[in-house]
């Protein structure tokens, strides 16, 4: 892994009564500049990898955007080059088709077996970073890590508009927790399922409700608690 995403820190380490020297890997941030149609929009901290994805997934889920041209990196900056949508940041997201209009359903065994995708080595050396992997069609298509929840998810939908995958197929699912924020980052990249590690907020319930997508949570071995539309989640009885 490079040293721009994970680094190895001199340390002391405790326990049983015993102390030892180690060299520990530590998650790295960097600042990281986005820029929209040649304009600088915001820094954010984020792992310096998959930048491409992140500028993507940063500005389709911020409803900036209709249609992205191109995306360049340059150093720790990404340039991405797009249409803009009619008042653009404005507008709040629309409801997804309600379940049972869609095509996207998932089953008890694939909501365990894309939790334990999480599991990412990265993730397992550090114990600092957040997880969100992309499902289409059933299959696990990429998983992103980053130090910040948002921007782990944000490079997973990066990663389906840059490769062209229709949102409705699609399945979101993440380390962290899903308050009001994190869902609206589903319905404006047009998700309509997302599964959690961590627990969903009271807002982040009612965004789901409104935005007929649904919230999975506590995905965690073989149980899980759904919130929202749970038409979509089969499970034998």
């Amino acid at each position: 892994m490079s040293d721009s995403v994970v680094r190895k820190c001199p340390a002391v380490r405790y326990a049983n009564g015993r102390k030892e020297r180690i060299e520990d890997p530590v998650a790295v941030e960097t600042e990281v500049t986005l820029y929209l149609n040649g304009n600088k929009h915001i820094c954010v901290s984020a792992s310096a990898d998959a930048l491409k994805e992140l500028g993507a997934g940063f500005f389709t889920a911020s409803g900036l955007i209709q249609k992205i041209h191109s995306t360049e990196v340059r150093g720790s900056s990404v340039y991405v080059e797009a249409e803009l949508t009619k008042h653009a940041g404005e507008n709040e997201p629309s409801p997804l088709p309600y379940p049972g209009t869609d095509t996207v359903t998932v089953t008890a065994d694939e909501i365990r077996d894309m939790s334990a995708a999480l599991d990412t080595d990265i993730w397992q050396e550090t114990g600092g970073l957040h997880s969100a992997a992309l499902y289409y069609r059933h299959k696990k298509v990429t998983v992103f890590s980053d130090i910040a929840r948002r921007n782990a998810v944000e490079k997973a939908v990066g990663y389906m508009a840059l490769h062209g995958l229709p949102p409705k197929e699609c399945i979101l699912v993440s380390t962290g927790r899903q308050p009001q924020d994190m869902v609206e980052i589903a319905a404006r990249a047009g998700i309509p399922v997302v599964i959690s590690r961590a627990a969903a907020t009271a807002s982040g319930i009612a965004a789901a409700d409104k935005w007929s997508i649904t919230l999975v949570c506590f995905a965690r071995g073989g149980r899980f608690t759904v919130y929202t539309h749970s038409e979509r989640v089969l499970v034998d009885k």
